[in-house]
């Protein structure tokens, strides 16, 4: 199971990068709009720099025609580096820029997925990620685990080498039952991972044990209150 962070926050990407296992960094227009106007290249370069090339770092496209897509991901790709996942929408004109930079060898991530058959023609298409989003779907009324399952089953019965990266999650219950209906990977905001691991129940029970065993040995620690190893015949 694979955890990417939705966020370009440098801050929250190097607490990620330290304390987690997150395989890569996403972002969208509208993650990149709460860091304020930044100088982009140089902030994913920054990003780059903490995660480094053995993780993915996805940006979106903007351009309404392939052409446009196309242009976007190659002054990317230059300015930043070829390892960057280029997320293109999963429409017509998306189809058509997804083959396109395939041929160049571009990396591509298929977004703005509702649908089965839109995932199936961006795996046609050699998108490497799909990322149908979730919250989304349940908002219009869809089933987002029927809908991701079988996307996970016909990429299993035809050995496509296309990955779901769900994503689009309002709370941590969406993103487990993501997981289990088939996701390969799901891209989450670091505040839910912050909540989700600091819950104030998870905090009692470290802080119970804790206190069991100071009533036993004080302040020491596991290592400093066992007794020295006996060495030969006792």
């Amino acid at each position: 199971m694979n955890f990417m962070l939705d966020s370009i926050n440098l801050d929250d990407i190097g607490f990620a990068h330290k304390h987690f296992a997150i395989c890569g960094v996403t972002s969208n227009p509208s993650i990149i709009k709460k860091e304020g106007n930044v100088d982009l290249v140089t902030h994913l370069k920054a990003i780059r720099e903490i995660i480094g090339t053995e993780r993915s770092l996805h940006v979106q496209a903007v351009g309404d025609t392939a052409e446009e897509m196309v242009k976007e991901a190659q002054r990317i790709c230059s300015k930043v580096d070829r390892e960057v996942y280029i997320k293109i929408p999963a429409t017509t004109e998306g189809f058509l820029a997804m083959k396109e930079l395939h041929r160049q060898g571009i990396h591509v991530t298929a977004t703005v997925v509702y649908t089965q058959l839109q995932a199936m023609m961006a795996a046609a298409c050699h998108a490497e990620y799909i990322a149908p989003y979730y919250n989304r779907m349940e908002a219009m009324g869809m089933e987002a685990e029927h809908v991701i399952g079988g996307i996970r089953q016909v990429f299993d019965r035809n050995h496509c080498h296309s990955r779901i990266l769900a994503a689009s999650f309002k709370n941590p219950f969406q993103v487990e039952k993501a997981i289990c209906a088939g996701a390969h990977c799901v891209t989450v905001q670091p505040q839910m991972l912050k909540e989700v691991f600091e819950a104030v129940y998870i905090k009692k029970a470290v802080e119970d044990f804790k206190s069991d065993w100071a009533s036993l040995y004080g302040e020491k620690l596991v290592g400093e209150s066992l007794p020295e190893r006996i060495v030969g015949p006792v």
